[in-house]
């Protein structure tokens, strides 16, 4: 609440995000929890057997220019796991505007996740 209160100092998106979900009722809410919590206990036991997920970062290329980064709907559910991420570009579209992933790591092995992008961007610059 205390941050719905000053949305006015945060950006637009942000501010919606804050609204749409001070709209949501308590039940829904904890339901909502419930459900990150299961899905966080399955997605760590599945980072057992692997050193990381690369998934895209959007859903198309980096728009041009500097104003904006392009559409985070893909990143959120990492975020709402509680994962380390990182993005970087990778390929490039038709007009040459990278196409971002993501690698998406086990929280108790960060390092490791910093090691696997690191490894990873020469072969991208490649292409």
């Amino acid at each position: 609440k205390w941050l719905l209160s000053r949305k006015n100092e945060v950006s637009g998106p942000l501010a919606d995000l804050l609204s749409s979900g001070d709209l949501l009722a308590d039940a829904d809410f904890h339901r909502a929890m419930a459900g990150l919590a299961a899905a966080r206990k399955d997605i760590l036991n599945r980072l057992q057997h692997f050193d990381a997920i690369i998934a895209p970062a959007a859903p198309g290329s980096a728009p041009a220019g500097l104003a904006k980064t392009g559409d985070p709907i893909l990143s959120r559910p990492w975020q709402a796991l509680g994962l380390p991420a990182v993005t970087m570009a990778g390929l490039r579209d038709a007009a040459g505007m990278p196409l971002g992933i993501q690698v998406i790591g086990n929280p108790g092995h960060p390092g490791g996740l910093l090691d696997i992008a690191e490894w990873l961007e020469p072969s991208l610059a490649q292409h």
